[in-house]
Parts: structure tokens; sequence; C-alpha cells
């Protein structure tokens, strides 16, 4: 089998400001996999100071890859090499998947892959000064969305809470989910806790940083608005997540499938859900519409009854073409089409070519 791999640029049409700064690109690196007259391509979607493969060496673990497949390793192998690369085992798997050369489960059996259905999907506030980020409310709603995402920080008091205010104000019963990314102490938290419960917010997202399992398991306890967990996933050792689960007793799970290692590592975070009864959402974390794609085929074999936050496809400048597209506040396919066009990023890729 021939194995490569491509970095791409993935360009934001406005800079996008988020809990870790400002950002104008994205790298992504695409994995291409050719077997016979089948050609397949994954997206090893790293995600800079976020994602746990973020490392100086990356582009060597690429190479070690490719240098595998090449030599005839064979998918569940080369995959097993994979745990402490969560974004590269995420291409991989899309692209053996693609090949059929690994079972996912029934992802083509879907409605939304067959067309037939979308995937509800909640609006994103991007992090902006206030008039940005009440154009950016206002548009969602004229468009109809009845869940909005909002991040809020160490500036809450001084701005966020207000936006949240003015939300409420302008529909009434409109669902509002928040992201802390683990910007409060746990004093700060429940002070701001007990404000969101008053506004009628839905649920916050990480309001401690990671490893404060007691902190948070008290937090999760006592706070009037439901907890969600995001990072605390991300970061937590392949070993100890049961028992991050059992001591902390979050409400829902935020379920990032490119940074947690792919389906099958994701999949393990929806039965601890089920079996300690949470809730859970799947959300996108800036892919390009592949990485989009296959994580929404993931939403929809694990559908849910509410929202997920897949609504970032829109980003980019030079995003790959595909047929996913929004309508009604859900994410749809046309199944009479089907694709994503990796022409942008063939370009890029000839030259890398073994």
């Amino acid at each position: 089998m021939k194995a490569s791999w491509s970095r791409y640029e993935l360009n934001f049409k406005r800079p996008a400001r988020t809990s870790r700064g400002e950002m104008k690109a994205k790298p992504s690196y695409f994995l291409r996999l050719e077997q016979g007259d089948q050609l397949a391509w994954g997206e090893c979607a790293l995600l800079p100071g976020l994602s746990l493969d973020d490392r100086p060496n990356y582009e060597q673990e690429l190479d070690r890859v490719c240098a595998l497949i090449r030599s005839g390793g064979d998918a569940e192998g080369v995959l097993a090499t994979l745990s402490d690369w969560p974004s590269i085992r995420f291409g991989a798997e899309m692209a053996f998947a693609s090949l059929g050369l690994i079972d996912l489960g029934p992802w083509t059996s879907t409605s939304f892959e067959q067309g037939m259905d979308g995937l509800p999907i909640n609006g994103l506030i991007w992090m902006g000064d206030h008039d940005f980020q009440l154009e950016q409310l206002n548009t969602l709603l004229s468009r109809g969305f009845a869940c909005i995402k909002f991040k809020i920080g160490k500036d809450y008091w001084q701005g966020g809470r207000d936006l949240l205010i003015q939300a409420r104000s302008l529909q009434p019963d409109l669902e509002i989910r928040t992201d802390a990314n683990g910007a409060f102490s746990r004093s700060e938290a429940l002070e701001v806790l007990e404000d969101l419960d008053q506004i009628g917010v839905h649920s916050i997202e990480q309001p401690l940083a990671v490893g404060q399992w007691d902190q948070m398991a008290d937090l999760c306890a006592s706070s009037p608005v439901p907890i969600a967990l995001d990072e605390e996933l991300i970061f937590c050792p392949q070993t100890e997540k049961q028992s991050m689960i059992d001591a902390i007793r979050p409400q829902y799970l935020i379920l990032k499938p490119s940074l947690l290692g792919g389906w099958r590592a994701t999949e393990e975070w929806v039965r601890l859900a089920r079996q300690f009864e949470l809730g859970f959402w799947s959300t996108s974390a800036l892919e390009s519409q592949l990485g989009l794609q296959w994580i929404a085929r993931f939403a929809a074999v694990h559908q849910v009854p509410r929202a997920q936050g897949l609504g970032t496809g829109s980003l980019y400048e030079n995003n790959l073409n595909s047929d996913l597209h929004i309508r009604d506040q859900k994410l749809w396919r046309d199944g009479s089409k089907a694709f994503v066009a990796m022409e942008k990023v063939q370009a890029f890729h000839d030259h890398l070519q073994p």
C-alpha cells in the first residue's frame, strides 16, 4: 500500500480569538493511502495548544506511520501504535475505514449519511468585543438557531454577562450554553454559576482547569447549572478514564473525536457516559470539511436528543469543497453527491510523494 502525508494551512476568513489566543490560520495534516485503484484520505486534525500530541516531532511521527504502512503493517497494528497520538489516530482510522480495512460500525446506513435527515447543531459566538459578539448573536437568532454557545472567561463580570442577558432578552426560550475553558478558580466558578442560573443557562463546559478532580467533583455536586467536561477528557490518561468520571460525576461529556483519538476512543467515552447515566454531545474542533464530515458521521451513529457542536465548516476561506451544508439549524449532507473534494490538498501533496 502507498502511504504519504501533506500539511495544509486552513486560513480563517477573519482572525479567530480563542482562549489560547488569536489564530489567523490552523495547520492540518492529511494522510493519503492508495491501495490498487482505491484512494483514501484521513485528516490528522492537530489543534495547536490543545491537542495532546502537539509536539515538535509530529511530522516525524507521520513519517513513521507512513513507513509502517508501506512496509506492510496492517491497519489494526498501525492503530495500536498511536495511543499517544490522538489526532494522527483520528486520521488513520478515517483513511483505513474508507478503504474498508477496519469496521467503525453502521455509519454508512444512517439517515444522515443517506441525506435523509440533518443533525441539529448549536450556533457559536466567537470571542471579540461586545459589538462583534452582539452582531454574531443577532445573525444567529435571525437564522433561527434555538441553541447558541458562548465563550466566557475572566471578563465575565466586565461584559460577558451582559451579552448573555441580552441573548435571554432577545430570545426568552433560547438554549444558552457556555464554555469557560478552565478559566475560573473554584470560588470564582461558584459565584459565576449562581449568576448563570439566574439568567437561565443550560450548561457550562469546563469551569475549572483540568486535573482538579476533587474541586470539580464538589462543583458538580453543588452547582445549580449542569457542568460538562471537555478538556478534562482530552488530557485524561487512558487508564484513568473510568476513575475520573466516577470521581467527578459531571452532568455532561463533550466528545471531540479528533482530540480524543478517533472513533473507537470516543466510543469508550460514550460507553462510560451511558454507564454513569450522563448526557453527552459531539463537537468539532476546527477541522476541515473532511474531519467535520467524519465527526458528523460519528454523531449520526450516536444520536442524542440535543444540538451537536458541528457548525464550524464555514470559518475558512480555503476550506475543502464538500456536500456538507447547514439548513434549518441542522447539518446536512447531500446523499446524491456525498463527497469532499481533495484537490486543494493534493496540490500541496504531490512533491511529498515517497
